[in-house]
């Protein structure tokens, strides 16, 4: 009797090893799950494993079993929680292992090894086994999936639009497994037990029948779901492009407009005005051109005299205050006011602004003119209004005689001033969405030259922001929920400063409309 207490702990370690070992190998072999996408193996061998466990020694298989699950699913995730939700993985399979073994052994009693060791030496095989095998099979294979894409989402590997997909590949695969090889491997070792190699295989085939069916048709959804996929990457990647050819046809347009005032030492106002209406006579865009010129402190009052004989009577050089209210400039040694803004539209009231005046701005300006290069920059909205998307503005250095390639020093001798453009972002991206492919998408455009706060810049949709909230803030947490799903982002450099597009399927594309995509 003490012989035997000695030896029991040792089988059963032995067992729960011999379990959790082939569950790991059978892991290993089929990638399960892949997050946030949802895809991977449409058959997961492990449940069939765990389950055929279950019927060959009983409950106490799911100490094996739990034990691999969580070996295995450990070693795929990783982060702080891994441990966490290895356990839930681990746990939803165990309880998963132990609901089956309960009603198969209840309702089909002849696929379990201890039955057949009470003397009923009979195969499975009627209808009736074989119908409360797949039944009770799908039921107790909808437990696992659901634990984990609860546990999962809580911890932040999942976003609520992955949930269904990615349950639904999970149970596909527990369920398609336990169809195509459970049976098999009872049959195998009730034969094995019995010596009779001449047992019927009815049960065997009509339920692997089930599973690879099952098998085919899913591997034919994910493809056609992959295909959508595609299609979503594609449509995120023609509205990048379509964005940068509308920044180099604006940068185009702003040479065109150096070029005018190179070769042109006194351009005048009406000069500037007709040549911008010939330049965006066929754009659908029509971007305002401002001029603003290099003036020294010295020069102030004779530009300003200059400017008002040039049909702006009003003319004069000012810079606005935090509310936005118009002021007179302060002394200072150099300016750069707006000359010229057309087509006018509703940047008139800029006439004389010093873009040098604007908060954060001179830096950019400094860098602009050392560098030569053409460069983008954000600027917060005048008069501002909180949690206002900034402007993005490209500006345009202009030297005498072209002195792009020239020294910082050289550059810096021969600037004359800034040409400046807005770029109006919400309206590319609904003109860019105007084509009817593009017609169900959303797209959400970002600055993400700082990684670690990134901006929202505009939507294709109205995005509406709390008052009470910060937008650099709400912008980190609507990025972070968009690229938290299965949406497609594309990033690009514009200016020297890092745009990324977010598009997702319109909201108000139906759930009816999205499984007929599928099909």
């Amino acid at each position: 009797m003490n012989r035997f207490l000695i030896k029991l702990p040792l089988r059963l370690i032995a067992e729960w090893l011999v379990i959790a070992g082939v569950y790991i190998i059978s892991g290993q072999i089929t990638p399960h799950i892949s997050i946030p996408q949802g895809g991977g193996t449409p058959l997961w061998p492990p449940s069939a494993i765990a389950l055929a466990a279950g019927l060959i020694v009983g409950y106490r298989a799911g100490v094996g079993v739990w034990l691999g699950s969580f070996l295995l699913n450990y070693h795929w995730v990783f982060s702080p929680a891994g441990p966490a939700v290895a356990a839930a993985l681990a746990t939803g399979s165990t309880v998963q292992l132990l609901v089956a073994t309960s009603l198969i052994r209840k309702f089909v009693p002849d696929l379990c090894v201890q039955n057949q060791a009470q003397g009923d030496l009979r195969t499975p095989s009627t209808g009736r086994d074989i119908l409360f095998f797949i039944g009770f099979s799908a039921v107790s294979s909808l437990l696992s999936p659901s634990v984990a894409v609860l546990s999962l989402k809580y911890a932040g590997f999942l976003g609520w639009n992955d949930l269904a997909p990615v349950w639904a590949t999970w149970w596909v695969s527990d369920y398609a497994g336990i169809l195509t090889l459970t049976p098999l491997l009872m049959v195998i070792v009730l034969t094995w037990r019995q010596r009779n190699v001449v047992e019927p295989i009815v049960f065997p085939l009509t339920t692997v029948w089930l599973g690879l069916s099952l098998v085919v048709s899913y591997i034919v959804w994910q493809n056609k779901t992959l295909a959508v996929v595609e299609r979503l990457r594609q449509d995120t990647q023609a509205v990048a492009s379509q964005f940068e050819r509308g920044i180099e046809h604006a940068a185009e347009q702003m040479q065109a407009v150096e070029g005018l005032l190179i070769a042109s030492e006194n351009i005048k106002h009406q000069d500037f005005q007709k040549f911008v209406a010939r330049l965006g006579a066929d754009d659908k865009s029509r971007l305002v051109f401002q001029w603003a010129p290099r003036i020294k402190l010295e020069e102030r009052g004779k530009f300003e005299a200059l400017a008002r004989r040039d049909g702006m009577p009003e003319f004069t050089v000012f810079e606005r205050t935090a509310l936005g209210q118009r002021v007179t400039a302060e002394s200072r040694p150099e300016y750069y006011p707006i000359l010229y803004s057309e087509p006018h539209g509703e940047s008139k009231d800029d006439l004389g602004l010093d873009l040098g005046s604007i908060p954060d701005a001179l830096a950019v300006l400094n860098s602009v003119r050392d560098s030569g290069r053409l460069t983008a920059a954000l600027s917060t909205p005048s008069p501002p209004k909180k949690n206002q998307p900034p402007q993005v503005f490209l500006h345009n250095p202009v030297y005498q005689n072209q002195m792009h390639d020239g020294s910082v020093a050289v550059r810096r001798e021969h600037f004359l001033g800034y040409i400046r453009t807005e770029i109006p972002v919400t309206t590319f991206l609904t003109t860019f969405l105007g084509a009817v492919a593009l017609r169900q998408r959303e797209v959400y455009l970002f600055d993400v030259t700082d990684e670690d706060e990134p901006l929202f810049l505009a939507a294709s949709v109205v995005w509406p922001v709390p008052a009470n909230e910060s937008l650099p803030a709400l912008s980190a947490h609507k990025l972070a929920q968009l690229q938290s799903s299965s949406n497609q982002a594309s990033q690009t450099e514009i200016g020297g400063r890092q745009l990324l597009f977010v598009v997702r399927p319109s909201s108000s594309q139906s759930w009816i409309e999205g499984i007929w995509d599928v099909i």
